[in-house]
């Protein structure tokens, strides 16, 4: 019997070349007139490139990812930078609301569990839904990750362990059923590009959370400085524990 669980909702490659916020420029000039009076009012085009980045970074100085993300978009390394990530805070994101819903569809496919075909079940709709949202903790400053919004999210099984067992009959003649549970090890994969655009700083998008001030200093580096944008993929494991 093997049971496969996948599911899959995004796509960040997709896009690539569309957006502004997935390209590099140099010497690019704002198009709105309050977006420029914003820049001229910085002084930023006196500034060094270093003076930008201590800028740019300064909301994840506290971070657990900044300075691998800030060294990543310093080198221009590529177009993908792989990181794992430790811990989620479920606090300040939906973490537990992905996961409850995948764990009712694995439920409503219980029967793939007994069946030896086996079959693949597809929580695709329940990423969907419930696709991950973070926002900056003022709590757990270590663990602020620099994601406005999520492009793609891709979720698989790693194992499954199961334990189903037998009914036992206590010293009084009365049964006992003990409960069929499974431990689900997801692998999950929270993808998005590292790139902002004047929208990002002027309409205080969600990936401006992190300050206007911030988000026009990274505009700055790769849209006038040639920084080129990047893809942020968080690698995340959860072990999700399942009662039949």
């Amino acid at each position: 019997m093997k049971v496969a669980i996948y599911g899959r909702t995004g796509d960040v490659e997709g896009r690539c070349g569309r957006e502004e916020e997935t390209q590099s420029h140099r010497g690019m000039l704002p198009k709105g007139r309050l977006a420029k009076s914003f820049l001229s009012s910085w002084s930023f085009a006196q500034m060094t490139d270093n003076s930008l980045l201590d800028i740019a970074f300064q909301p994840l100085s506290h971070s657990d990812y900044g300075n691998q993300i800030r060294s990543y978009f310093v080198n221009r390394k590529g177009r993908t930078n792989d990181m794992v990530m430790q811990r989620w805070v479920s606090e300040f994101t939906n973490k537990n609301d992905m996961f409850d819903a995948i764990a009712r569809d694995i439920k409503r496919n219980h029967n793939m569990f007994h069946d030896t075909k086996g079959g693949m079940i597809n929580i695709s709709q329940a990423i969907e839904i419930n696709k991950p949202n973070f926002r900056v903790s003022p709590i757990n400053l270590s663990e602020m990750i620099a994601i406005g919004g999520v492009q793609e999210v891709v979720v698989k099984n790693n194992l499954i362990r199961e334990s189903i067992e037998q009914s036992t009959i206590d010293r009084f003649g009365k049964g006992h059923n003990k409960p069929h549970t499974a431990t689900v090890k997801l692998d999950i994969l929270i993808k998005d590009w590292y790139g902002v655009d004047e929208d990002d700083f002027m309409n205080l998008r969600p990936a401006a959370l992190l300050g206007r001030k911030a988000i026009a200093a990274l505009w700055v580096l790769q849209h006038q400085r040639g920084y080129k944008p990047f893809i942020n993929v968080y690698h995340y494991r959860h072990d999700l524990k399942i009662v039949f």
